[in-house]
């Protein structure tokens, strides 16, 4: 399968998708939700339901503000519920066109407990990730996925990197050693060395770690470059995990999991408001994991522990801050070697480490934010973050075979990763004339840091038997640790950018952003305790989109977007030059659609992506050690989402993806259609289609 690409057949595309679209016509239903003292209630749960149906979804922006497009029934009844307050029921009318201006009641202070049934679906009215801005999925001229907690609890996922599953165009990264990272393909690209995360809007490195779904709210998929909120990173896009927050309604959930290899997962999830006003509250989640692997000798053991206080200093001032601590060691396990194809008749649980091979991971995390709220048109956020990692391992690992035993070398390696972020954001509604205007604003300072020392032993590490292994090889002793190799990479990041949303009209919207980033970047040789490399790169990155919305159930959008990745670090010039960055850049067009009264969302996206730069070897060097900047690739395909509610008693998310990844310039590679067949005969994505179904039946 092959793809020709061009902005004119997308175009067409779309034009042809309208006349479909115009045939569901729907209602737009407005309004805003108040407390009895008439401040704006956000984060307050809308519902628009049917007799049995639900119609349509949304949550209060900042200034209680909602839209719930639906096409309204004669049972039609809006329903809101928000933490501390009554639940509020009105029946609407099927020829409704009033604003509602709903006040909701403060709740009793007698406690009651209810059990319902309740029917829920796959569907996110809104994410952050794409825009820092509290915009429907209709708004956002991006395509963004968002896996939320319901799926990932009825789909029971233990390991984050499976929700990739249900996400177009994205596949999970084998983890470091056996853990399981949650490091993404992004549409055919593989990301940096941070494998392109975000944990709250923070970025954070995953590439040691695994990271526990315990607390996770949400996960957002943002694909296309994202340097213009979160500044260096890959064209592809990023991942960010959103965590649960503390409730003021008390709340107490423990599970206990069992699986097969002797897996064993206690949890327990507690929040609620520690004094009567409900200005101080918490949340406490906690699990522990324990078991064997289908590979001889595999094993883990995971200590997770969140806890999170938010404390309402007043009416429009909030204080938050969260924790984190996960201890997570497992067996070091790298598999089979892949560069010998005989290895593949062996049984799939044969290791060629030893039973001592290990890695104790600690992890810490802790995050604050400050939000206020100057009126019902602006606000300002102040958040700190600081994640550090350390890694310690102690391993045999398989270094060549023959036709009767395997070679191995023995490793003691330290690794710590320090990650320290601070955001300043100034969120803004303002209108300039008749034209309409949202507005985030915002100072980035971040910084990271990587230390990385180990030891080996090539030569006196013994070999093992590839058809009969005997274990039992002598343990190398920490002890006697001296570092044979020892790197120290430091990188500093200034950010300053802007993103508007514009409404020129009620069903036109225009979105411009821009970036500006400074990055210094230094990195040391810590056993010969010298300076390897220093470099200073700046970059200036846009993002252009456009929605149209020819119905209230469609959204036709066009988005342009760059981004920009140092170099550093990845490799040398012979003349000692720097490289520039690697720049990226997207082409993308694609339509949103509600279908079954509101009860499916679809997402039709079709992307070019292109990436410049590329590091390859340098042709003059017979070394094979430096490089010059002369690669280019290229990433086309197309994506298809479906999430919702097939019928009251099934939940569905379906996803197709077709992906035409391929070198477009390169000093050593055939490119083009070359590339294509010599990536895919070795295994690497190229040409790839794939279709993933979920279902869930709610008894």
């Amino acid at each position: 399968m092959r793809f020709r690409f061009s902005l004119f057949s997308a175009a067409t595309f779309l034009l042809c998708l309208l006349p479909c679209a115009l045939l569901a016509q729907t209602s737009s239903l407005t309004g805003t939700v108040t407390d009895p003292s008439g401040t704006p209630v956000k984060g307050a749960r809308v519902t628009l339901r049917g007799d049995a149906v639900l119609l349509a979804s949304s949550t209060t922006d900042e200034g209680g503000r909602f839209t719930l497009n639906a096409e309204l029934t004669t049972d039609a009844r809006v329903i809101v519920t928000a933490a501390g307050f009554a639940q509020y029921t009105e029946a609407i009318a099927a020829d409704a066109s009033r604003a509602l201006n709903i006040k909701l009641s403060v709740a009793s202070l007698t406690e009651t407990i209810v059990i319902t049934a309740e029917t829920v679906d796959y569907q996110v009215e809104t994410s952050t990730t794409g825009s820092k801005l509290d915009l429907s999925r209709f708004d956002n001229p991006q395509s963004v996925s968002v896996i939320p907690a319901q799926l990932i609890s009825d789909r029971q996922v233990l390991r984050l990197a499976e929700t990739a599953d249900n996400v177009a165009g994205i596949r999970p990264l084998p983890g470091y050693g056996g853990v399981s990272s949650i490091g993404y393909i992004f549409r055919g690209f593989r990301p940096g060395f941070t494998n392109g995360a975000l944990r709250n809007g923070f970025r954070e490195f995953t590439f040691l770690s695994a990271r526990d779904v315990q607390n996770i709210d949400r996960v957002e998929f943002l694909k296309g470059p994202a340097s213009l909120l979160y500044g260096s990173g890959e064209v592809g896009g990023v991942v960010n995990t959103i965590t649960k927050k503390p409730l003021s309604n008390h709340h107490y959930d423990v599970g206990m999991s069992f699986g097969s290899f002797g897996l064993a997962r206690p949890t327990f999830d507690f929040t609620g408001a520690l004094n009567e006003k409900q200005s101080l509250l918490y949340r406490l989640n906690f699990a522990y994991e324990r078991g064997d692997g289908f590979r001889d000798f595999g094993k883990n053991r995971s200590v997770f522990v969140a806890p999170a206080l938010t404390w309402k200093l007043n009416s429009r001032t909030t204080l938050s801050t969260e924790f984190e601590y996960q201890r997570y060691r497992h067996t070091f396990d790298s598999g089979l070697p892949s560069s010998d194809q005989n290895f593949l008749s062996q049984p799939v649980n044969r290791f060629y480490g030893e039973p001592f091979n290990k890695v104790v991971n600690n992890q810490n995390s802790l995050t604050l934010n400050l939000t206020h709220q100057f009126n019902d048109n602006w606000s300002l956020r102040t958040g700190l973050n600081a994640i550090n990692s350390q890694s310690d391992t102690l391993y045999a690992n398989f270094f060549g075979a023959n036709a009767t035993q395997v070679n191995r070398v023995s490793y003691i390696t330290d690794e710590f990763s320090e990650n320290y972020g601070s955001q300043n954001e100034l969120y803004g509604r303002f209108s300039t004339g008749a034209i309409k205007h949202q507005l985030v604003a915002g100072l980035e300072l971040a910084r990271y840091v990587y230390t990385y020392t180990f030891d080996f032993d090539f030569n006196g590490f013994p070999a093992i038997s590839r058809n009969n292994p005997v274990y039992g090889a002598k343990q190398p002793n920490r002890a006697n640790y001296t570092p044979f190799f020892g790197d120290r990479s430091r990188s500093n990041t200034l950010g300053l950018y802007v993103l508007d949303q514009i409404t020129l009209a009620p069903r036109v919207k225009l979105q411009l952003g821009l970036r500006g980033d400074l990055v210094n970047s230094r990195q040391w040789e810590l056993v010969a305790a010298r300076p390897i490399n220093a470099q200073n790169d700046q970059a200036v990155t846009p993002r252009v989109g456009l929605v149209v919305n020819p119905t209230d159930s469609t959204s036709v959008y066009f988005s342009f977007a760059r981004s920009f990745l140092p170099t550093f670090g990845s490799g040398r010039s012979r003349t000692g030059e720097t490289f520039q960055p690697i720049r990226g850049e997207l082409f993308e067009v694609g339509v949103k659609q509600n279908l079954i009264n509101n009860r499916l969302f679809a997402t039709l996206a079709l992307y070019q992506l292109k990436r410049q730069n590329v590091l390859t070897p340098d042709p003059d060097d017979p070394t094979r050690r430096f490089n010059i900047q002369t690669g280019e690739q290229e990433s086309k395909g197309v994506e298809l989402e479906l999430t919702g509610q097939l019928t009251s008693n099934w939940n569905a998310a379906i996803n197709y993806t077709a992906t035409d990844a391929f070198v477009s310039k390169d000093n050593r590679l055939r490119v083009g259609s070359e590339s294509r067949r010599r990536a895919a005969s070795a295994g690497k994505v190229a040409m790839a289609s794939w279709l993933y179904c979920s279902l869930s039946q709610t008894v």
